[in-house]
């Protein structure tokens, strides 16, 4: 699969995960290795990947990385993508 870029990666799995309840289900419990699996990418280890479903009892707000971090810290744990920007 040829992602350009983060925003793209995320897009798609926001969407298969939409259309997909075995897919989302994988997605919440298991995000990193589905993820992994689905983009034909290694995440660097010791990067974490989280998924979170809103509700309509919960919203989840994510907030940027700590400005105070060092950018090539975050390059470092980003594995050199931007995927601090969101299009939400």
């Amino acid at each position: 699969m040829a992602m350009q870029n983060a925003n793209e990666m995320r897009d798609h799995i926001i969407k298969k995960a939409s259309e997909d309840e075995a897919f989302r289900g994988k997605l919440l419990s298991e995000p990193k290795r589905l993820i992994e699996d689905e983009l034909g990418i290694t995440i660097p280890p010791g990067v974490t990947v989280q998924v979170h479903e809103n509700s309509a009892q919960t919203v989840h707000l994510v907030l940027p990385p700590n400005p105070r971090i060092p950018e090539s810290e975050l390059r470092a744990a980003t594995g050199g993508s931007d995927c601090t920007t969101s299009s939400y």
